[in-house]
C-alpha cells in the first residue's frame, strides 16, 4: 500500500512539474496583450493604487462589464510583488494547476494511478488548456472553479462516500458565479446521475437524500460573499453610478446578455466548426475511435463516462443557444472530454489509424510551418507587406516549428510512439512560444511606442484626453489622462474632448486616423506612431477647430493619473 502511495505521489509530482514548465514559462517577459488582459491588469492596478477593491474602476470609471474575483486575485498578487508582468498571468497558471492536480486525482479514485496519469497528461496536451493558463482572462480560473465542483459532485454522487467534498463543490459553484456567471454549469451533472438511479444504474452511486439540498445554502454562501457587501455599499452610498453599476453587473452582464448578447455574435453551430476542432486538438482526433467504447459504457450504465459526457453535451448546448459565442467558453469543457477519454487512451494509442492521423497533424504542421517560412524568405509580397505592418519578422521561428514538427511526424511511426511524438512537438512548442515568440511579438501588441512618444512630445504638466479607448492605452499612459466614459458613443466622445481642450491650456487630444475630425484639423496633429491598426495623433489646441457639436446629453468627464506606465 505505501509503495502504491508513494508511486501516485511521484507521478503526480512530475505531472505538476510538468504543467508547472509549461504554464510558467515565459513570465515576466511580456506585457498584457488585448483583447482582456489590458482591460483586467488596469482594473486591478487601480484597485491597488486607490485601496478601492469593492467596485472595479478603468481608469476612474466604475467597470461592471465581469464580478471582481479574477482582478482581485491580480491586484493581490501585484500588492504582493510589484510587478504587474508577473502578477497578470499567474492566476490563470495557478489555477490551471489546480485543474491538472483536480483531474489526477479524480481520475485516480474513479480508476486507477494509470488511468490518472492517462487523464492529466491529455489535459496538457490539449492546446486549448495550455494556451488558457498562459493567458489572464477570467476562464482559467472560472474553469478551475468547475473543475473543483465537478470534483466534488462526481465523487459524492458516483462513489456516495464524500459529502464534504459535494458541498465544496456547491460552494465552488457559487465562487464560480462571483467569478464569472456561469460558475453553476456542474449543477448539470445532477441529471445524469437521477437518470441512472432510474434506469438502475451501479449499486455504489449515492442514494437520494436530503442531505443533498445542503449544497444549495453552500451555494448561496458562496455568492453572498460578494453580492451582500456589494449591495449594502452601494445602497449606503446613494450614488446613481454605483446603482448603475450593481443594476448591470448583476442582470444585463448575466442574464440580459446570454438571451440578447450584443458581442461576439455567432451562428448556434459556430462551436462544432470553428472551435473545438482546432482548439481540442489533438484530442478531439480520438473521437471516431471512442464512441464504440463509450456506447459500451452508455449501456453498462457506467458513471464515470456516463455522467461526464452527457454534462458535456448539455453545456455545449447551453453555449451554442447563447447568441454571444467565445472559443473560451468551451475551456471548462476540456477537462472532463479528458476524464471520458482516458480510460481507453491505452487501446486507442495501439490502433495503427490513431498514428496514421497524428502523423498525418504533425506533416501537415510541418509542411505549413516551413512552407510559410520558406515562402517568406523567397520575397513573398503579401508575408513582406504583414512584416511591415506588424514590425518584426517571425519567419525563422516559423521555420524552427516547422522543423520540429517534421522530426516529431518521423518519429511517429507507430501507435506505441504516437504520445511520445506529440510531445516532441507541443512542448518545445509551448516553450519557443513563452520566449521567442514573447520577445518578437510584445512590441506590436502594445500602444508602448505611441505612449512614449507622446511623453516625448508633452511636459510633465500636460493632460491627454484618450477618445473611442482602449485600456492598453491607459495601462501604458505616462501622463494625466482625461476621458469621456468607456461606453460613451465616439461622436460624443469627440465633442466633448474638443469642448475639454478649449477650457484650459496644456491639454492633449489623441486619436487613431479613423476617428471622427469634425472638431480637429488633421493637417496640425503630430504623428505618434502607429498600433493595433491604427496610426495615432496627437492634437494640440493649435489643431482644435472654431465651432464642434455640443454633446447631448452631458457626457461624464473622468480625470486618472498614475505614478509612472506599466511596471
Amino acid at each position: 500500500m505505501n509503495t502504491r502511495m508513494e508511486n501516485n505521489t511521484s507521478a503526480l509530482w512530475w505531472i505538476l512539474g510538468l504543467a508547472a514548465l509549461l504554464f510558467l514559462a515565459g513570465l515576466g517577459l511580456r506585457d498584457p496583450w488585448p483583447a482582456d488582459e489590458p482591460r483586467f491588469a488596469q482594473v486591478a492596478r487601480e484597485m491597488v493604487q486607490s485601496g478601492q477593491w469593492l467596485f472595479p474602476t478603468r481608469g476612474g470609471e466604475f467597470y461592471s462589464d465581469k464580478p471582481p474575483v479574477f482582478m482581485w486575485a491580480i491586484a493581490s498578487i501585484y500588492w504582493l510583488t510589484d510587478n504587474l508582468r508577473v502578477a497578470f498571468l499567474l492566476p490563470s497558471a495557478l489555477c490551471s494547476l489546480l485543474t491538472v492536480w483536480l483531474m489526477h486525482d479524480l481520475a485516480l479514485r474513479l480508476w486507477d494511478r494509470k488511468i490518472a496519469i492517462h487523464a492529466s497528461l491529455l489535459l496538457l496536451a490539449t492546446l486549448q488548456f495550455v494556451l488558457q493558463a498562459k493567458t489572464a482572462q477570467i476562464d482559467a480560473m472560472v474553469a478551475s472553479l468547475i473543475m473543483l465542483a465537478c470534483y466534488g459532485l462526481l465523487r459524492h454522487l458516483i462513489q456516495g462516500n464524500a459529502l464534504g467534498w459535494y458541498l465544496l463543490g456547491w460552494f465552488a459553484m457559487g465562487l464560480g458565479v462571483i467569478t464569472k456567471g456561469v460558475g453553476f454549469l456542474p449543477v448539470f451533472l445532477i441529471l445524469p446521475w437521477v437518470l441512472l438511479l432510474l434506469a438502475g444504474g451501479r449499486q455504489q452511486l449515492a442514494k437520494p437524500s436530503w442531505w443533498l439540498l445542503a449544497g444549495v445554502p453552500c451555494f448561496l454562501f458562496a455568492i453572498a460573499l460578494w453580492v451582500v457587501p456589494m449591495s449594502l455599499a452601494v445602497n449606503a452610498a446613494g450614488d446613481p453610478a454605483l446603482d448603475a453599476y450593481r443594476n448591470d453587473i448583476l442582470f444585463r452582464q448575466t442574464g440580459t446578455r446570454y438571451a440578447n448578447a450584443w458581442a461576439h455574435v455567432k451562428p448556434f453551430y459556430y462551436y462544432l466548426v470553428s472551435v473545438i476542432p482546432v482548439l481540442w486538438l489533438p484530442t478531439i482526433l480520438l473521437l471516431p475511435g471512442l464512441i464504440a467504447p463509450w456506447g459500451r459504457a452508455f449501456r453498462g450504465r457506467d458513471p464515470r463516462i456516463v455522467m461526464p459526457l452527457i454534462w458535456i453535451l448539455i453545456v455545449l448546448v447551453f453555449f451554442s443557444a447563447s447568441p454571444g459565442k467565445r472559443g473560451v467558453y468551451l475551456l471548462p469543457l476540456v477537462p472532463m472530454l479528458c476524464l471520458a477519454t482516458a480510460p481507453f487512451l491505452a487501446a486507442l494509442l495501439e490502433r495503427r489509424w490513431v498514428a496514421l492521423i497524428m502523423r498525418g497533424l504533425l506533416a501537415f504542421l510541418a509542411v505549413l510551418f516551413i512552407g510559410v517560412a520558406v515562402a517568406a524568405f523567397a520575397g513573398n509580397a503579401s508575408l513582406l507587406e504583414a512584416e511591415i505592418e506588424h514590425g518584426f519578422a517571425p519567419w525563422n521561428l516559423i521555420l524552427t516549428v516547422g522543423l520540429i514538427a517534421f522530426v516529431a511526424a518521423v518519429l511517429c511511426r507507430s501507435g506505441d510512439r504516437v504520445a511520445m511524438a506529440w510531445a516532441v512537438f507541443i512542448v518545445p512548442f509551448w516553450l519557443l512560444y513563452s520566449t521567442w515568440a514573447y520577445s518578437l511579438v510584445n512590441a506590436d501588441r502594445t500602444p508602448a511606442a505611441v505612449m512614449n512618444a507622446v511623453e516625448a512630445i508633452t511636459d510633465e504638466q500636460a493632460t491627454v484626453a484618450l477618445v473611442d479607448f482602449r485600456e492598453q492605452y491607459l495601462l501604458f499612459s505616462h501622463r494625466k489622462i482625461t476621458h469621456f466614459g468607456y461606453n460613451t458613443p465616439a461622436a460624443m466622445q469627440l465633442a466633448e474632448a474638443w469642448q475639454w481642450q478649449g477650457e484650459a491650456g496644456n491639454r492633449y487630444v489623441l486619436l487613431a486616423d479613423d476617428r471622427l475630425l469634425d472638431c480637429f484639423d488633421p493637417s496640425k496633429a503630430v504623428p505618434v506612431g502607429r498600433a493595433h491598426g491604427h496610426d495615432w495623433r496627437l492634437y494640440a489646441d493649435t489643431a482644435r477647430k472654431d465651432s464642434c457639436a455640443t454633446p447631448e446629453p452631458t457626457v461624464v468627464r473622468y480625470n486618472y493619473w498614475q505614478p509612472g506606465a506599466l511596471r
